[in-house]
């Protein structure tokens, strides 16, 4: 990383690690990054020789690290947990339950208990989001050794389903000075939140092509791309501001009515819903769900892009615009 980004993704400056060959997923996949891990744990403990150019001499680096990342799906690897689909899926264990709906093992973090819910690890109060903790690393010790502890199958089974814990991680063997705590050392996922599983799912929500629950009648007041007519148009728009966006934003959003389905760009994503999606939404979504979506932006927008004043409220930027005849 310390070559300029014209030079640092070339062939011959990547020095990878280890891989694991494919095309079959690996039955145990912590064979083939333990070479690696153990031979950074060894360097945390017997330091690295390294030229310093300012002193003109070799000295001894120490080693830290900082974070440990993948994607949702190959994130148990590294932290030893149940996964995404799991009751405790938060890839930082904020502890945060998650619910299922009957005869099904999938969980989802939904805060709110559902009406007259009494299914089995799912029927717990309301939770409060503004109380969800930070990532806790005493409490995953203690569960840790909770699920070592189990004695039997089922009550290894059961002790999994209470902590959400599978096995202890194989980030545990760095050195406990060199590196930060876990869960604490996994970092979020912020590329797939954000450039494909939200916008995939709002449009597969607007669009009406999610299953339904059988209980709802109507037409839910969410379904605003649902005819083929308004959807198209809406596709037109998007692709209509290409030509007003600076070359920094690299590719603009095709017409998501053609190219959607045509391997769609994370980065066609992030410009479409979280750079135009205020302004082209507020076509066809009601106010008060318009209103919410752009509170999502703005969270998306404060963790994602680089802080700069608020063009609304700039002195030469225009307090007002006009939508449809109407003044906003």
């Amino acid at each position: 990383m310390d070559l300029s980004p014209g030079l640092r993704y070339k062939k011959k400056y990547v020095l990878p690690g280890g891989f694991v060959p494919g095309p079959e997923t690996p039955g145990i996949t912590e064979s083939f990054l333990i070479p690696s891990f153990r031979h950074v744990s060894a360097l945390q403990k017997e330091g690295l020789q390294v030229w310093n150019g300012l002193k003109r001499k070799l000295c001894k680096a120490k080693i830290f690290v900082a974070c440990a990342g993948a994607d949702t799906v190959g994130l148990p690897t590294l932290d030893g947990r149940v996964g995404h689909s799991g009751r405790y899926s938060c890839r930082i264990y904020c502890g945060f339950p998650g619910r299922h709906k009957p005869g099904v093992g999938v969980y989802y973090p939904v805060a709110l208990k559902p009406n007259n819910s009494t299914v089995q690890n799912s029927d717990h109060p309301d939770l409060d989001i503004t109380h969800v903790g930070p990532p806790d690393p005493g409490g995953y010790m203690r569960n840790l050794a909770l699920v070592l502890s189990s004695e039997t199958v089922t009550q290894y089974k059961a002790n999994q389903l209470l902590t959400g814990i599978v096995q202890p991680s194989i980030c545990l063997g760095f050195q406990p000075d060199s590196t930060f705590p876990i869960p604490k050392i996994f970092t979020l996922d912020l590329m797939h939140l954000c450039g494909l599983n939200l916008p995939q799912l709002l449009i597969s929500l607007w669009r009406g092509t999610l299953k339904l629950d059988q209980s709802s009648s109507g037409k839910p007041d969410f379904i605003v791309l649902d005819q083929e007519a308004i959807w198209k148009q809406h596709g037109a728009l998007v692709a209509s501001v290409r030509s007003y966006l600076p070359g920094t934003f690299n590719r603009p959003p095709r017409n998501p009515a053609e190219k959607i389905n045509s391997g769609y760009k994370a980065i066609e994503f992030n410009t479409y819903f979280w750079v135009l999606g205020p302004a082209i939404f507020c076509l066809v979504l009601p106010h008060d769900l318009w209103t919410h979506f752009c509170k999502l932006v703005r969270g998306i927008q404060i963790h994602t892009l680089p802080q700069c004043p608020n063009p609304i409220t700039s002195k030469d930027s225009p307090k007002t615009a006009v939508i449809d005849g109407q003044q906003t």
